[in-house]
């Protein structure tokens, strides 16, 4: 190949020379295609950098016909080649003449070169003011370049010279998106979007005006971007003065222009338009605004008419029998009636200019912003509570209007003292729905509420539960202490059953010493909601066992209780009550004060989960519980680290399953001490391996954290001191959470995380897919490791969705230098698919099943490090 001359060097200039007016892309792709033919190359390219200069983009190529371009060239994430960005910015060129000579350093650019058969390669940068926009190559595909240093000598100057063309086409793109962007949101917007320029001559133009202005000015849009004096001549002549002296002051002192105007059209009519703008001085001295009009002649005229009426209004006012207010946009009282001031107690004087939201109670002066803040319309009959100037409090109807949504006086609001008619509605509804004795709900008003629990239960999924209350021995009581005594006991076990339940429940009286509760809220599994009812039953029991003081005496009574499950609409409401009733009979009959439930096998099932409960606690306290290990191995199947599981080996149950007692651990709160213990154990664990030689000493002990442990206020402070006392390495222990865990503040979980982290403890999300997965808590979050759930796993070659699930995590976190961990791998053909994808770590029976300590160490001795 024969050294440059000037006429090789003026021929590239000339491909660049038509750049302004073919293009710069044509010139681009000629520029390519005449260094290839000088320099004998299979492919000449641009690359251009992104924005945060993390990928190269091929952006034009030339090559020869039988070299079609490989996709995996067309964008490079740099981060992933180290080599060959530190070639770039380093020497300024890279230049490779052979991939196969190419050192350990550079193996991923090695492996992307054979990949796509490319022999020889040279890059070079392309910059402009001082700053690199990309790169320009030069490639032999299939075979090599005839010599690679003449083609690096002369590439390196071939960029500079590209390099104008290159910003030049830059430019010409942004200039492109810059105004379809403008076009776009002109397009959608309902006034007249504008550019306004003002030469240091005096001359003005618009760059840029939405064709709107033509149903507004009846000037067309091409006219005024050359010229705007035609669009100022619609300006009335008096208030041509105040437009100039707006726009004066705004260049003056770089201020957003406002201002409303009149407008003349050549008809003659006259409208109003408002228009707003802000100002940015411009390299060559002159001003440009950026801004809009939009027509507000409505809006003018509706304030004219309001005018007119406000004289008639006032009249009106002063003979209504309601508090009749104006507030402005502010919120505060511009009139307060006649009527207003015998309501309230107060004195037009003493409010005018005053917060309208001083005459109500706390709790109702939000909802009465909400109201100002309407656009429009009426709200008719809103009730709330008023203040009179004593601070009695009174009950009020209020009815607002909006009279006029742009100037000062906006609302009208009518207020009507409720007083008289509530205490006649309370009298009336009291006798109606409520016991005389007691002021419970009577049974009219039960069935009502009944049939409410039943349609809450089926929208929202849940069993409720209906119970029936009889007094053990009350007629006892009632007949020789008298009926006075007996309805003071009534009214006390009224207070004890109100005080016990939540205030979303229901506590009637049927009359006597019957009472029904409806109770809501429990879990849509029939058996864990039979055992939440059962806790509360037996709450209400105790309450109605403790004694009653009656007419200076004491009384110590007990209660039977019949229990009835219900979900939704399936039975009717006297259904329920007859099965209730019946399991109340139940209680009596098994020895009174006790809790029966309507069905006997339900009543056996709640048995033993309470048993179950009680056992966990007992085994926890008897050290019953022991941690079990499984590996987890990295690509070459060696051994990288273990999961901590808890077993449970009950005397009496053998073996329990952690299915059976870990979910009922999670709804008790046991799971929190249990947590503890688990991370106890597993630290002393890890601090003993660390004493012993590798493989033990190398071994990361992941530890399983639920969300209730997690969000306990002392957790970081706990496993501060589980290492503490251990003397654990905590660089070696990870703690592994679920997508559970962050469904709640986020910012307060990612500050209890990164108190871990400075510790030196890894973290990583389990089961990654199957929750509140979200790319946004992946971003803000100081994770090190995803755990991609078995579920996909196990599917990986039946379901090309849940393959490419797993496909996508690998992704991600390589993306965002993630550790991936696979668990549930059982077969070599799962492996072999995930190893392929690129994960990073292994776990499932195929490698070992969770095995007792020393089951684990006999395992791992002998093991090559």
């Amino acid at each position: 190949m024969q050294s440059w001359s000037d006429a090789d060097w003026l021929d590239l200039s000339l491909a660049l020379v038509e750049a302004p007016t073919a293009g710069h892309d044509n010139a681009i792709h000629r520029f390519l295609g005449k260094l290839g033919d000088r320099f004998q190359a299979c492919r000449c390219s641009l690359h251009l950098l992104d924005h945060a200069g993390a990928v190269l983009r091929r952006s034009h190529a030339w090559q020869v016909e039988d070299h079609t371009l490989a996709p995996g060239w067309q964008r490079l994430t740099l981060a992933r080649f180290p080599w060959l960005v530190a070639q770039l910015r380093g020497q300024r060129q890279v230049a490779i003449d052979q991939p196969e000579a190419l050192g350990q350093e550079a193996a991923a650019e090695k492996s992307l070169l054979q990949k796509h058969q490319t022999r020889s390669l040279v890059m070079v940068p392309v910059s402009a003011d001082g700053a690199d926009l990309g790169y320009l190559s030069c490639e032999g595909v299939r075979q090599a370049l005839p010599s690679v240093s003449e083609v690096a000598s002369g590439l390196a100057p071939a960029a500079r010279m590209l390099a104008s063309a290159v910003q030049g086409w830059l430019d010409a793109n942004e200039r492109r998106r810059l105004d379809q962007s403008l076009s776009t949101f002109a397009s959608q917007f309902p006034g007249v979007v504008y550019q306004f320029q003002l030469f240091p001559d005096g001359f003005a133009r618009c760059p840029f005006i939405s064709d709107t202005v033509e149903q507004l000015f009846e000037v067309p849009a091409a006219q005024a971007r050359e010229d705007v004096r035609p669009l100022l001549a619609r300006i009335h002549p008096e208030d041509l003065g105040r437009f100039f002296e707006a726009i004066e002051t705004s260049r003056a002192n770089l201020t957003p222009w406002f201002l409303q105007f009149r407008g003349r059209r050549p008809s003659g009519e006259v409208f109003w338009v408002e228009a707003r703008s802000v100002p940015e001085p411009q390299p060559d001295g002159s001003m440009l605004w950026h801004g809009y009009f939009h027509d507000i002649t409505a809006q003018v005229e509706a304030q004219r008419r309001l005018r007119q009426q406000a004289e008639q209004t006032e009249a009106i006012l002063a003979n209504v029998a309601d508090a009749i207010l104006t507030i402005d946009h502010k919120g505060r009282i511009r009139t307060f009636n006649p009527a207003a001031e015998r309501i309230f107690g107060l004195q037009a004087g003493d409010v005018i200019e005053h917060p309208v939201a001083e005459l109500l109670t706390y709790p109702h002066r939000r909802s009465l912003y909400r109201l100002l803040r309407k656009q429009g319309g009426l709200v008719d009959g809103r009730e709330v509570e008023g203040v009179r100037a004593d601070g009695s409090v009174f009950p009020a109807e209020v009815k607002l209007s909006v009279i006029d949504a742009q100037g000062d006086l906006r609302y009208v609001a009518a207020v009507r003292d409720l007083s008289q008619s509530k205490r006649a509605e309370a009298e009336i509804e009291q006798l109606a729905f409520f016991d005389p004795l007691t002021g419970l709900p009577n049974r009219r008003l039960l069935v009502d509420r009944l049939v409410q629990a039943q349609a809450s239960s089926e929208r929202n999924n849940q069993h409720a539960a209906l119970v029936f209350i009889d007094l053990d021995d009350f007629k006892t009581i009632n007949d020789s202490a008298g009926h006075a005594v007996g309805d003071e006991l009534l009214r006390q076990v009224g207070q004890r059953l109100s005080a016990t339940v939540k205030d979303l429940d229901t506590v009637a009286r049927l009359g006597g010493d019957e009472f029904v509760l409806i109770l809501k809220g429990f879990a849509g599994d029939p058996t864990r909601a039979a055992t939440q009812v059962e806790k509360v039953c037996e709450r209400v029991r105790r309450q109605l066992n403790r004694p009653y003081r009656l007419s200076g005496g004491e009384y110590t009574g007990s209660p039977s209780l019949g229990v009835t499950l219900f979900f939704g609409r399936r039975r009717q409401p006297d259904e329920l009550l007859r099965h209730a009733d019946l399991a109340m009979y139940r209680a009596k009959e098994n020895g009174k004060n006790r809790v029966a439930f309507y069905d006997a096998e339900m009543q056996r099932i709640v048995t033993e989960r309470l048993q179950l409960e009680s056992d966990l606690h007992l085994g926890l306290k008897h050290g019953q519980f022991q941690l079990h290990y499984q590996l987890q191995v990295d690509c070459q199947q060696q051994p990288a680290g273990v999961e901590a599981l808890v077993r449970w080996h009950s005397p009496e149950r053998g073996w329990v399953s952690p299915g059976a007692f870990i979910p009922l651990a999670e709804e008790n709160g046991f799971i929190v001490p249990l947590g503890h213990w688990v991370l106890d154990q597993a630290c002393h664990q890890l601090a003993q391996w660390q004493a012993a030689p590798a493989p033990f000493s190398q071994l990361v002990m992941a530890v399983n954290v639920s969300a209730r442990q997690f969000h306990q206020p002392a957790f970081v402070a706990s496993v501060e001191a589980a290492l503490a006392r251990s003397g654990a390495p905590p660089r070696l222990l990870k703690l592994e959470l679920t997508e559970s865990v962050f469904a709640q503040d986020l910012e307060l979980i990612r500050d209890r995380l990164q108190r871990l982290k400075a510790l030196g403890i890894r973290v990583s999300l389990d089961d990654f897919g199957t929750g509140y997965s979200s790319l946004g808590y992946l971003k803000r979050l100081p994770l090190d490791e995803l755990k991609i759930d078995q579920g996909f796993v196990r599917s990986l070659h039946r379901s090309a969705g849940d393959a490419a699930i797993a496909r996508m995590i690998i992704a991600l976190a390589a993306e965002m230098e993630l550790t991936v961990v696979a668990e549930g791998v059982e077969r070599d053909d799962q492996f072999q698919a995930l190893l392929a994808m690129g994960c990073d770590r292994f776990q499932g029976f195929l490698f070992a099943r969770p095995l007792a300590l020393a089951e684990v160490e006999s395992r791992l001795h002998g093991v090559d490090a």
